[in-house]
């Protein structure tokens, strides 16, 4: 009994091409799904680099107020806007990851 071998596939795709399928098709089926999923990447991606900016600003705002340079009041404040920035980022974390993807119905 002679046993077949297995085809190799040669028909194989780049990421590229098939994004280049797929995105045109994406925007047919839910355009307003993946603006707004492309939109809250997006924003996420600028939280996150803004959220280091922010602690640095922390942590130069403490050792400013141990040696009297800065009043409590800013620290207590830039730890409250890297708080907000980043329960802003989890939120729009939450709609990139954790939304249903209309697509793959």
């Amino acid at each position: 009994m002679k046993q077949k071998k297995a085809k190799k596939n040669n028909d194989k795709i780049s990421y590229f091409k098939l994004l280049k399928i797929l995105i045109p098709e994406i925007c047919k089926v839910a355009p307003l799904w993946l603006t707004v999923d492309c939109t809250a990447m997006i924003l996420s991606a600028i939280c996150s680099a803004f959220t280091t900016v922010m602690m640095s600003a922390i942590f130069n705002n403490v050792e400013n107020a141990v040696n009297g340079i800065t009043e409590i009041w800013t620290v207590i404040a830039v730890i409250l806007a890297t708080a907000g920035v980043q329960i802003l980022n989890q939120i729009l974390n939450g709609i990139c990851h954790f939304t249903e993807n209309p697509v793959s119905e």
